[in-house]
């Protein structure tokens, strides 16, 4: 299992950074890999979106997802092939040194079913995040300055 763990600020409040998080289905327009998110069902206490992403080549899992508005985003693996497990979350809190900025801690936890050794997942799941991250703040700085 290849466990990352990120810290990161953002230079928006976490109300900000939770809109744009928690807007799945513009994940395309900005995020290179993600190629169609599809909200499946929306309940009161969560939501189930299907990701299809291209890594290699395209595959499609779907999500379950709580938010707890401007604080937490978290999920666990509902259904996916490639997948055993996949878990993981946004912890966003008004940044004590930044004024006005979030900090941002951001977990996830992914097992794949075909056996792979442990550095392979981890440098899948670091090559990831690096340019997700990238690609979240460039949308950030794009909507809010």
């Amino acid at each position: 299992m290849a466990s990352i763990e990120k810290k990161e600020n953002f230079k928006c409040t976490p109300s900000q950074l939770f809109s744009i998080l928690s807007d799945y289905e513009s994940y395309p327009d900005f995020l290179g890999d993600v190629k169609g998110i599809s909200i499946l069902k929306s309940t009161k206490t969560y939501k189930i979106v299907e990701y299809t992403v291209s890594i290699i080549k395209d595959i499609t899992y779907q999500l379950r997802v709580k938010e707890n508005k401007n604080k937490n985003i978290s999920w666990t693996l509902e259904k996916g092939l490639m997948f055993k497990s996949l878990n993981g979350s946004w912890t966003l809190k008004d940044s004590k040194t930044k004024k006005g900025t979030t900090d941002v801690v951001y977990e996830v936890d992914m097992k794949l079913r075909l056996f792979a050794p442990k550095i392979i997942e981890k440098t899948l799941v670091e090559i990831n995040l690096k340019t997700m991250m990238k690609s979240f703040k460039q949308r950030v700085k794009k909507l809010y300055g």
